[in-house]
């Protein structure tokens, strides 16, 4: 029998070979996408767990004993699951080491599993994107900030999201405690510092906190400037402290090993703008992040001491739960954050913060 294609016809009236081509190729693209769904779920599954047993009642028995009777091993699915892939039909490539109490995955399954995982990946994202910028940003958005670095650069950014996307509504918290987005069902939130390794969040990295040395000019007038770090115990240090103690301050040597110097001085705080204060009154030296007091530095009110002494820097972050596809609304707010402080942060461009544009702000909300 002689088919329409071989006639010259199209096999459907009204569809071109191209047409025709497109289309199973996408069937094929979907069947492919399927089996490596089923694989990845397959593998990562409790599958490798020993047979259970199962207690039935033997009719006939005496007393209705209870008579154990193993399942049947699953070596017939893993075989079978096993031969739908190339590499696992092989004898020279299996998938997995099997006994008949046991499975686990070889070397070359783990890579496959990893490789599937990837390939899944990549299909999910590219239909987001192609769906996220369809929609716009609507519905409650849970954000989760820092106290004070949230309020000076991140709180301009929302506020100005809000305004751009009616539809979209937040609830914005301050916190500086540890926060899990999963377990309270936070949408978003904003960390600076290391973080825990989860494979259930995603993480965009902002930029990075770099902190110096500073005091005013008229605490250098009086007491004059340190050269070298051990001329640290001859000032009046303004500390972070807590409970009694005061943390030390922590540069880095000539190899990037830290070097930890224990301060002393009459004042410690628990919160950086009131070491801030203290320092802009001309009560000490204070160790400070750049966001915090960059435009103090330009307008002169402090003074950069000991430019040459490295510390360490702590990373920002942008965090949210690990969903299928990710929804507009953090979209549109990871993406603005990465336009706003990438390549280079704001305040190392001269932008002032949100307390010094809106002082009325800072009159109504505590620090």
């Amino acid at each position: 029998m002689i088919s329409s294609v071989e006639c010259g016809r199209p096999a459907f009236p009204h569809a071109s070979e191209q047409t025709i081509l497109t289309n199973g190729m996408e069937r094929k693209r979907v069947r492919r996408q399927r089996e490596l769904t089923k694989i990845r779920q397959w593998l990562a599954d409790d599958c490798f767990r020993a047979p259970e047993r199962d207690y039935l009642v033997r009719p006939g028995c005496r007393g209705r004993r209870l008579h154990a009777r193993r399942r049947a091993p699953r070596c017939v699915e893993v075989r079978r699951r096993e031969k739908r892939f190339p590499a696992g039909g092989q004898a020279r490539h299996p998938l997995l080491n099997r006994t008949t109490r046991h499975f686990s995955l070889t070397a070359e399954g783990q890579a496959f599993y990893e490789s599937c995982v990837r390939a899944l990946a990549e299909l999910e994202n590219a239909e987001a994107e192609l769906t996220s910028h369809r929609r716009q940003p609507r519905g409650r958005l849970r954000v989760d900030l820092p106290v004070v670095f949230g309020r000076r650069w991140v709180l301009p950014v929302l506020l100005d999201i809000g305004a751009r996307y009616p539809d979209l509504s937040m609830e914005i918290s301050l916190t500086d405690r540890r926060v899990d987005p999963i377990e309270e069902a936070i949408d978003l939130v904003i960390r600076i510092g290391e973080l825990v390794d989860s494979a259930a969040l995603v993480t965009r990295r902002l930029g990075v906190q770099r902190s110096i040395v500073c005091a005013s000019p008229i605490y250098l007038a009086d007491h004059g400037c340190p050269v070298s770090l051990d001329d640290l115990a001859d000032h009046q240090c303004i500390s972070f402290g807590r409970g009694g103690r005061s943390s030390p301050w922590i540069f880095l040597g000539p190899k990037g090993e830290p070097v930890i110097k224990a301060v002393a001085g009459r004042f410690s705080f628990n919160h950086s703008d009131a070491i801030l204060d203290a320092v802009l009154a001309g009560n000490g030296l204070a160790l400070l992040s750049t966001w915090l007091i960059d435009s103090h530095l330009r307008d002169g009110r402090l003074v950069s001491v000991l430019p040459n002494a490295r510390t360490q820097g702590f990373p920002i972050h942008a965090v949210w739960p690990q969903t299928r596809h990710m929804s507009p609304k953090v979209r549109a707010v990871v993406d603005e954050l990465v336009s706003c402080f990438l390549p280079e942060p704001p305040w190392n461009n001269g932008a002032v913060p949100l307390v010094q544009r809106m002082p009325e702000v800072n009159q109504g909300v505590g620090g």
